[in-house]
Formats: C-alpha cells, structure tokens, sequence
C-alpha cells in the first residue's frame, strides 16, 4: 500500500474542490434530512401501531422500538456512506486529465513514472519547479489533497535518504535504477 501522485489541470481541480463542498453540505443535509423524515415514519408507526403496543410489556415495546431505532439510523448511515462513495469514485484523481508522478510506499524508495516530460530524478525536479510549466497544473495525491512541489520533493528525498528504504533489496527488482531513483514503465498504482 502507498500513496499515489498526480499532476492535474490546476482549474479542473480548483473547481472540484468548489463542487465537491457543494456536494458534502448537501450530503449533510439529506443526512439531516433523512433523520427528520426517520422519525416521521417513526411516528406515524407508532400511530397505527400504539394500540398494539399497549398490550405489549413494557420492555418488549422497548426492545422493539430500539430495535427499529437502530435499523433507521444504520439505514441513514449506509446511504451516506454509500453517497460519498459514489462522489469519490466519480472524482477518483487518477481517473481525469492527469499525468501519474509515481507512488510512495512504506520502506521502498519513491517509485517514479516515466513521462515524456522526465526520464530522470533530475528532469523530474526542473519540471515541476519551473513556474511556467506548472502555472496551469497542480500535484495532489490519490485522495485529492494538493502538495506543493517542494512538499514532494521533500517526501522524495526523505524517502531517498531513509536507510531502510535504501536497503530494501528488491529496490530495483521490477524497476530502473536511474541514479539511484526507482523508475517504473507502464501504469501502476
């Protein structure tokens, strides 16, 4: 497991941000919404059902109403849930307009993607320093969380200087070795 990097179109993404806070308030409020709507049901079945209810013991009434309370409320949780999901999986980052960087994991060096634009550590840095060829793209990671250029080049070099990363074996094993840095062909994640 690790965390992937992307660069993407820096409006696409600013504008996602706008939408996906728009989405999350509304979110909250069918949750809200859903709560209010649960205990009218909730109501109007203790209405129909009350008489019923009378003969019951006091405790059976009870249990049954906990019951039904904790159905509504894992109710309103799956379709939260399930609706966030379904936001995230239509935003997922690697799925737009964006060019993979590469992937950190625990105790492996920083694993690059070849681009057109870089085939080395090097060429990589110049890119996404240069203030031109960044002006319209932003990094952010798999979870749509931006970093800056100089936070990544960080999070690479700390993962480069970390000597139990540089004594994991298997380092170069499905990779390039370029420089010392791990470079990968292909889609990976």
């Amino acid at each position: 497991m690790g965390t992937n990097y992307y660069l993407v179109n820096k409006k696409e993404y600013e504008d996602e941000k706008k939408f996906r806070k728009i989405i999350d308030d509304q979110i909250d409020k069918v949750e809200g919404d859903s709560n209010t709507l649960f205990d009218s049901i909730k109501d109007s079945i203790l209405k129909v059902y009350g008489p019923i209810t009378n003969e019951l013991k006091k405790e059976k009434y009870d249990e049954v109403l906990e019951k039904f309370d904790q159905g509504l409320d894992e109710a309103v949780s799956k379709l939260v849930s399930d609706l966030r999901y379904d936001i995230n999986y239509t935003f997922d980052v690697s799925e737009r307009h964006s060019k993979h960087i590469g992937k950190s994991s625990i105790g492996w060096l920083f694993n690059f993607q070849y681009q057109d634009e870089w085939k080395s550590y090097n060429e990589f840095k110049t890119y996404i320093t240069d203030k031109e060829k960044m002006k319209d793209q932003t990094i952010v990671d798999e979870y749509g969380e931006e970093i800056t250029p100089e936070g990544l080049l960080n999070l690479i070099d700390a993962k480069q200087n970390d000597e139990r990363n540089q004594k994991n074996p298997d380092n170069f094993t499905y990779n390039d070795n370029i420089d010392g840095y791990r470079f990968s062909k292909g889609d990976f994640s």
